[in-house]
């Protein structure tokens, strides 16, 4: 990331960020879910009346699809995009969506099969503190899922090439701070660029 002196991290627009809890993990490892009735959705969930225009700003397309709402099939619009990353030195990427709320879950939206993107697939060691997702808009539009610990977020030597900008992290270290004694998920969505095109 840039270093702590640019007022705006370099080339990012938008940073979803919401921390990552246990049963996440089992979800990121393709494990069973808490209970002991299935092997439990592989998404990751997000509140929707938070959340919910913002998936809709960074993923630029929509799929109109059939859902099962109530009694009934309806058509349903689906922000859909593209996770990008790198590997051995190429980029690759693999089309990822944000499902809305259903019938049975009505303020929460998901990203599914979320253990299916490589860059989500290995978590940092536990041992640095809370855990992040960071789901991360450049100006080119294209978006990069990435985690982050609060330890690498509270590093602010610039010596350090793999800090994290004051303007990604300090938002993330006051949701961290602010969840800390109710043990709440800290979360939230930072708008570095204004509008995100379309």
């Amino acid at each position: 990331m840039a270093s702590t002196s640019d007022p705006k991290p370099a080339g990012v627009r938008v940073v979803i960020f919401k921390e990552i809890v246990g049963g996440d993990l089992r979800k990121l490892r393709a494990e069973s879910n808490d209970a002991d009735s299935g092997g439990g959705a592989r998404d990751f969930r997000f509140p929707h009346r938070e959340f919910g225009g913002a998936f809709s700003r960074i993923f630029s397309g929509t799929e109109r699809q059939k859902r099962g709402r109530g009694s009934k099939k309806r058509d349903v619009s689906i922000p859909v995009g593209r996770f990008y990353w790198e590997r051995d030195g190429k980029v690759e990427w693999k089309e990822a969506r944000y499902e809305p709320p259903t019938d049975s879950r009505p303020t929460e939206g998901r990203i599914p099969v979320v253990h299916t993107y490589p860059p989500l697939r290995t978590p940092p060691p536990s041992k640095e503190g809370r855990l992040l997702v960071l789901i991360i808009q450049r100006e080119d539009g294209t978006v990069w899922p990435a985690f982050a610990t609060e330890d690498s977020l509270r590093r602010e030597s610039k010596a350090d090439e793999d800090q994290w900008a004051d303007a990604v992290r300090r938002p993330i270290l006051k949701a961290l701070a602010d969840t800390a004694e109710s043990g709440a998920v800290a979360r939230g969505v930072i708008d570095l660029g204004g509008e995100v095109d379309e």
